[in-house]
């Protein structure tokens, strides 16, 4: 459950809202407010002088607003930047970047960070004294990404701890950031077990959060007569959406309805009469399942192997020796 993508995402936020602002203040402009920033013929030569030339007015207006000018460019150039885009060094004088914290965080061991990922950790206040503090709970060599989920979803020292409690041995900045996310508590493990599953497999109790199985779930299978289920044959059940309807489409069929893979791999296959006739057609003397499962363009890669294998193996020879 990695949150590769959140600095992106929360730069690319940042930057919309800086855009929005620079749009807002040209409207304004347009619009005679004279309390709009003036920006003059120098303004304009330092910042293209700086390298930033031809910029819209309401950019530049956005800067007088925010206070960058050729100086700040400058310095954040030096700081290590580079030269960063015209959004970029808004968005960083709006969030109050400076070169000893871009020091900081290469202190940290983050030498390499390019201007949207420093952002990202200025604004949710990336610090050393953070760092540590997720050290001391247990997480090391963390990288940005982890830091940021940490932050963002505010991981602590007792919420580590709580989980700990419920006996998960979480030294994985990823899996607590995912039972924080999805709200695992001891309250839901509790239910975990007493639905009979193994409530010691962090992805397992994740994933049955998640997908929302329940005691109502597994009574609704019950009455499918699909009992003594495990937590992945409940699942694929839940995740597919197996229901009445389509059990009894299933025993319309004259198929097997009482095993839960199977059931699951013909929800997937989209049985109809189409699926029927083509899978009795095959020869499967020369056409592995594989190849079958290749040739169905709704199939996913991840279908084509471990148990899923098997179960769409078993339906498509059960349908083949109709």
């Amino acid at each position: 459950m990695r949150l590769n993508k959140a600095k992106t995402i929360l730069t690319g936020s940042v930057l919309a809202i800086a855009m929005g602002l620079s749009g807002m203040v040209a409207a304004h402009d347009r619009q005679g407010n004279h309390h709009a920033p003036k920006v003059s013929r120098q303004f304009v030569d330092e910042m293209a002088d700086a390298g930033y030339a031809n910029l819209e007015r309401g950019l530049l207006q956005a800067y007088r607003i925010h206070g960058v000018n050729a100086r700040f460019a400058k310095q954040m150039e030096t700081a290590g930047f580079g030269k960063l885009d015209a959004e970029e060094l808004l968005a960083f004088r709006i969030h109050d970047m400076t070169a000893e914290y871009a020091q900081s965080v290469r202190d940290m061991g983050f030498d390499n960070l390019d201007g949207d990922k420093i952002l990202a950790f200025k604004i949710h206040r990336i610090t050393p004294k953070f760092v540590e503090q997720m050290s001391q709970i247990g997480f090391k060599d963390l990288d940005e990404d982890d830091l940021l989920g940490l932050r963002i979803h505010r991981v602590s020292k007792d919420y580590v701890d709580s989980v700990r409690d419920m006996g998960f041995e979480v030294n994985d900045a990823e899996d607590v950031v995912g039972f924080k996310i999805h709200r695992v508590n001891g309250e839901f493990v509790e239910l975990v077990k007493t639905m009979g599953f193994d409530a010691t497999d962090a992805d397992e109790v994740m994933a049955l959060r998640i997908h929302r199985v329940n005691p109502e779930f597994l009574n609704e299978m019950a009455d499918l007569e699909l009992t003594d289920l495990d937590a992945e044959e409940a699942l694929r059940l839940k995740i597919h959406r197996v229901d009445g309807a389509f059990v009894d489409k299933v025993n319309g069929y004259g198929l097997l309805s009482s095993d839960a893979s199977r059931l699951a791999a013909l929800k997937i296959l989209r049985l109809d009469d189409s699926l029927i006739s083509d899978i009795k057609a095959l020869n499967l003397d020369d056409y592995s399942v594989r190849d079958f499962l290749s040739d169905r363009s709704n199939i996913r890669p991840s279908f084509h192997e471990g148990n899923f294998l098997d179960s769409f193996g078993a339906v498509i020879k059960e349908i083949h020796g109709m």
